[in-house]
């Protein structure tokens, strides 16, 4: 765990998958991923690692973060594991439609997330569409847009 805090990235990197492997560490994971890592490649093993553990806290707790990065690298964390219980799906489902930011990054993650872990495509468009024929915002409305259009 100590080593989640060691001045090279590589060295992070290596401890956060190696948590991850373990099936342990959910707490320094997700205070890594709170940390403002500046190395992308550390927080997307960070966020890979929390979605291997598979603590639901961790995970609901992160898809409704206010930074729209830390939403969409446990999105798509989630999505490379491929695996999510009726909670995080249910998180990933809110994180889709989720109003916050001008990026569609994390609403977009999520969508892959939830298409990942077995959510039938029809019923993640029906998500989006439901959205955004209630959506008043027009960056969210394109944000929506952009992943439904990815969605095919």
């Amino acid at each position: 765990v100590a080593l989640l805090e060691h001045e090279q990235w590589q060295v992070r990197q290596s401890a956060a998958w190696a948590l991850g492997e373990l099936g342990a560490g959910a707490d320094p994971l997700l205070a890594l991923l709170h940390s403002g890592e500046p190395w992308g490649q550390v927080t997307r093993t960070a966020a890979e690692a929390l979605a291997r553990v598979q603590d639901t806290n961790s995970l609901v707790s992160a898809l409704g973060d206010r930074d729209w990065s830390l939403r969409w690298e446990t999105a798509k964390g989630i999505a490379r594991t491929g695996r999510a219980n009726a909670e995080i799906i249910d998180a990933l489902r809110k994180a889709a439609i989720d109003p916050r930011g001008n990026v569609p990054a994390p609403q977009c993650g999520a969508v892959e997330a939830l298409l990942a872990v077995g959510v039938p495509r029809a019923d993640v468009q029906a998500l989006l569409e439901e959205a955004l024929a209630s959506a008043s915002d027009d960056n969210f409305a394109k944000n929506l847009r952009y992943c439904l259009r990815d969605l095919g």
